[in-house]
């Protein structure tokens, strides 16, 4: 969507508490490649498909997934393909 339409409000709360790492590329002119981001990292998306890309914070590009969102199980398979990416590094504390 348009750089102009995004509000930060309608983030899900999780993204709004996190609002200044929300990363937008709608300037493919300033771009080496004159490519927006979906089409750096993704080609095309076609209609009803879905992508994750996961990124590090210092920018390196951890993963990226691709669903058919017309497919009853993509969203599930999303969920289980994220958290395959991040209980690699990601330990929840054991209690004390």
């Amino acid at each position: 969507m348009p750089k102009s339409e995004i509000e930060i409000t309608d983030l899900p709360a999780l993204l709004q508490d996190s609002r200044w790492t929300f990363y937008l590329d709608d300037i493919p002119e300033q771009d080496t490649r004159g490519s927006l981001c979906t089409n750096k990292w993704l080609g095309s998306l076609g209609p009803g498909e879905v992508a994750i890309v996961n990124v590090r914070p210092d920018g390196y590009v951890g993963s990226v997934g691709r669903w058919d969102s017309s497919i009853d199980d993509a969203g599930e398979d999303a969920a289980k393909w994220m958290d395959a990416y991040y209980e690699r590094f990601l330990q929840v504390p054991a209690p004390v």
